[in-house]
């Protein structure tokens, strides 16, 4: 009896570390590479992003920011058809454009301008991202939920 007491209580301590340290749990924010593709969003099905695996240069950084790039980013684009804008409007690089990386579960753009010069920087925390879902909360704690419709 002693013996399967004992057992028992190790076999629940071994499953309770494991609980803690994540073992067997799912992955709720995936790697970068899951965010490169088209995504509709869920509540406003007009509104749709790309994520490109398109790295910045160096030369369109400097260009778009008047700073040197420091860290990677990739191009991404966004547009509402609701407001009468469509992907066709998008000058490349310009308004609706944004450079943007991911940092553990922090998803950072930089939105760029059709005139250059200038950006404005974004940053929301990726709560879901897997092949299918994107979950995104902006820092003024509105969420935005996505479907994958596409790849690149």
């Amino acid at each position: 009896m002693k013996k399967f007491l004992f057992i028992a209580v190790a076999s629940l301590m071994i499953g309770g570390f494991n609980s803690c340290t994540g073992f067997g749990d799912t992955e709720q924010v995936g790697s970068e590479a899951k965010l490169f593709g088209r995504w509709q969003n869920n509540q406003a099905p007009t509104n749709y992003r790309v994520y490109y695996s398109t790295k910045v240069t160096d030369a369109e950084y400097l260009e778009q920011t008047g700073q040197p790039k420091t860290d990677e980013y990739y191009w991404g684009k966004e547009w509402t058809e609701s407001e009468g804008v469509y992907e066709s409007d998008l000058v490349k690089h310009g308004d609706g454009w944004y450079m943007w990386r991911k940092v553990t579960t922090d998803l950072l753009e930089l939105y760029t301008m059709d005139n250059h010069g200038s950006v404005i920087d974004r940053t929301y925390t990726l709560t879901v991202l897997n092949d299918s879902v994107l979950s995104l909360k902006s820092e003024s704690g509105k969420t935005y939920n996505y479907h994958k419709i596409a790849g690149e």
